[in-house]
């Protein structure tokens, strides 16, 4: 069995959330960890799941993605 890329899904706007997870999943190569529309809850699933994908909008609110990726640890 072949591991799959976990991904961690953060945009705003719920349907396209939705839309993102199904289209990754059809693939049977990632599998999608979390999903939110929030900067800061983003940076927490991060921090307890551990990637390997985080697909990210800039503009998310709580914490923006920038803000988001400076805080996120150098790996």
């Amino acid at each position: 069995m072949e591991k799959r890329s976990k991904v961690v899904l953060a945009d705003a706007n719920e349907d396209f959330r939705g839309f993102l997870r199904e289209t990754i999943e059809k693939t049977d190569e990632f599998t999608v960890i979390g999903s939110t529309g929030d900067g800061l809850e983003t940076l927490q699933i991060c921090e307890r799941q551990h990637p390997d994908i985080l697909l990210m909008d800039v503009v998310l609110p709580g914490l923006d993605g920038f803000g988001v990726m400076k805080r996120l640890p150098q790996q």
